[in-house]
């Protein structure tokens, strides 16, 4: 069985969307969402549903920008202290929306993620399924130098 399934695809395919459908045939799943509710992105956890929003308009002392793009830092950190309290109480299935640019350079949700990979590898009954846009599934695969055996890829398309 593999142990991470990466669900992939461009940007705004419907990755998520795809997921939360996915999810509803999974008992025991744990983890953190990234849904776009009214225009703007949020975390959202699978098991309380409270939310926290990602984004904002205005820089201040407490955003991170990457490109286009203004983060909370806030909401960063409130989503990898949801991730560390499911480590630490345990899962069958752990979800995390997404893996991305920020991650590669150790910010975001890093190191909460390697942590997650880690216990998962060294897991025999814990999954992981993890959101990676296409352009970045080769890259998390090498980071983490996963095996074929280890990995399922779940492609979306329009």
């Amino acid at each position: 069985m593999e142990k991470i399934e990466i669900v992939t695809g461009r940007i705004k395919v419907g990755k998520t969307t795809y997921l939360q459908n996915h999810l509803k045939r999974i008992a025991n799943v744990k983890g953190i969402l990234q849904p776009i509710i009214e225009g703007e992105r949020f975390f959202k956890d699978l098991q309380s549903e409270e939310t926290k929003q990602i984004t904002t308009k205005t820089e201040n002392d407490g955003t991170l920008s990457i490109g286009k793009y203004i983060f909370n830092v806030s909401a960063f950190n409130w989503a990898k202290e949801k991730l560390e309290t499911i480590l630490l109480e345990g899962f069958d299935t752990i979800v995390i929306d997404e893996y991305g640019p920020l991650e590669f350079e150790n910010k975001g949700l890093e190191p909460t993620v390697s942590k997650i990979v880690s216990v998962v590898l060294r897991s025999s009954d814990q999954r992981l399924i993890i959101i990676i846009r296409e352009s970045l599934v080769e890259r998390f695969i090498q980071k983490f130098d996963l095996l074929p055996e280890d990995i399922k890829i779940t492609e979306i398309k329009n």
